[in-house]
């Protein structure tokens, strides 16, 4: 997504973070490593974005509350 919020079709953000994504697992090189490397990707996104974007941290802030959902 922070592809698109910098102005990028989601499609075309799509293709990109897709190419990374099939070099990573055919080549058996880290993901993120791959996004850093992509120019395209790179030109766009800088260092703090991208970091942000593999931030755990946004995607399991709701892990409490879906817990407390849940009872336990």
């Amino acid at each position: 997504l922070a592809l698109v919020d910098r102005g990028i079709s989601r499609e075309d953000a799509y293709q990109l973070v897709q190419g990374a994504a099939m070099k990573a697992r055919f080549t058996n090189r880290p993901f993120r490593e791959l996004v850093e490397a992509d120019r395209s990707i790179s030109k766009i996104l800088n260092h703090a974005d991208i970091d942000d974007a593999f931030d755990m941290k946004y995607y399991l802030k709701n892990i409490p509350v879906i817990f407390q959902r849940m009872g336990v």
